[in-house]
């Protein structure tokens, strides 16, 4: 029973997104408040601090016609992150730059180092960064999924918002140089990379260029397909508001948006990657903007193919540089892991307080709310922490169905549907 009322939700929460296309004046006139309400979901309104991103580049590597810059800053004080940067080896005018995050592959950016260098060696400034978990880092990001720490979202807290405000710090680092064009900004990833890519896409309007790979789809699908179940914490947000990936997308426009997708995903299933395109694409139609929103399909498990990477590069080169035409894949040649570290020996200092970032990254609330009148009180637990409670809660409609058989003895147990 408890399954399918959650299915029931979900199913309600994904149909009600961008049932009907808005009026442009209404979008428009509410896309400031929506993108809002996006960052207090992430526990992100207000941001953090803006302080000192203590940048230190610990080796450049030459490779001919480009280079890679090994770093590590800090996005919060005393949290710093490691990062490499691909780039051409002769600049002679500001770039467009590319931030890379990083899914789950164990060796972080070390893993994806193939894209990352194809934006270096195509005319581009591209920081790629380890998540807080993987690569050179140490943190954590399954606490729900494998440690059981539920009291996250009591908290309000998502790993989601830490990986946003480091990306959104990422392209902070690369409007500050003096080889980037802070004007043109994209923002690509798969996997965990891609849902990392959409929620900072929705969160920061100077991300022109959004490319999410291989994490688009439904709660109800999600929930129905119990597909939630394979995701990390990451990937999901404190859904006060009840909001559908699809709330996400919406918040791209007017931007450039494309999404790649692997109809063979068992985490991510095609109906679902399909509802969201035609919704998403229909808002796009109605603000006259449709040739900024496209998809690439191919026939492949979770990950990129040659025809979906491709079709990310030549996105890029269309939207942040005005070249048209096809691009070319990546090469396949790797650095060792070990040559892209950006702390000695692969790990941040012992004084990083990365491990402990969800001890602190959303103050908990101070005393005080016995002192709020009874009243004002409850319609503010009502408003938002219990907002998605139904105000009436009668029994749903339900059956009792009696299973089982044994030697003869039937009607084992019974189950409640």
């Amino acid at each position: 029973m408890l399954y399918h009322a959650l299915v029931a939700r979900a199913a309600e929460l994904s149909s009600r997104a961008l049932a009907t296309p808005p009026e442009p004046a209404t979008w428009w006139a509410e896309l400031s408040a929506r993108r809002r309400q996006w960052l207090d979901l992430l526990g992100l309104d207000p941001l953090p601090e803006r302080g000192d991103l203590s940048v230190v580049t610990t080796d450049v590597l030459d490779r001919g016609h480009y280079v890679i810059e090994k770093l590590h800053f800090q996005p919060l004080p005393g949290c710093r992150i490691a990062a490499n940067i691909y780039r051409p080896k002769t600049i002679t005018e500001p770039l467009p730059a590319v931030v890379y995050v990083c899914g789950h592959a164990a060796s972080g950016k070390a893993w994806y180092q193939p894209h990352a260098r194809w934006f270096g060696e195509h005319g581009y400034v591209c920081l790629i960064l380890d998540t807080i978990e993987i690569g050179e880092q140490i943190g954590t990001h399954h606490g729900v999924y494998h440690q059981g720490w539920w009291h996250w979202f009591s908290q309000g807290y998502s790993p989601t918002a830490v990986e946003v405000w480091y990306a959104m710090r990422a392209a902070d680092l690369l409007q500050a140089r003096d080889d980037v064009d802070p004007t043109r900004l994209g923002i690509t990833g798969n996997s965990g990379g891609g849902s990392v890519s959409w929620y900072t896409g929705a969160a920061d309007e100077r991300f022109g260029v959004v490319a999410p790979s291989c994490q688009s789809g439904t709660m109800e699908q999600h929930v129905r397909d119990r597909t939630l179940d394979g995701h990390c914490d990451c990937t999901v947000w404190v859904n006060n508001l009840g909001w559908d990936l699809t709330d996400v997308a919406a918040l791209m426009a007017p931007r450039a948006l494309l999404v790649a997708s692997a109809t063979e995903d068992t985490i991510w299933r095609p109906w679902s990657n399909r509802e969201l395109f035609y919704r998403v694409r229909r808002l796009y139609r109605a603000l006259g903007i449709e040739e900024r929103f496209e998809v690439v399909e191919d026939a492949i498990p979770h990950g990129y193919s040659p025809k979906t990477r491709t079709a990310i590069f030549a996105w890029f080169e269309r939207h942040l540089k005005g070249v048209e035409g096809p691009a070319e894949d990546i090469r396949e040649e790797r650095e060792a892991d070990e040559t892209l570290w950006a702390f000695p020996g692969g790990r941040p200092p012992a004084d990083d307080r990365t491990p402990d970032i969800h001890r602190f990254f959303l103050p908990l609330p101070a005393v005080g709310m016995a002192e709020v009148p009874p009243a004002e009180r409850l319609a503010r637990l009502r408003a938002w922490t219990f907002r998605t409670i139904p105000e009436e809660r009668g029994l749903p409609a339900h059956r009792v169905v009696p299973r089982g058989c044994f030697a003869g003895r039937a009607n084992l147990h019974l189950d409640f549907e």
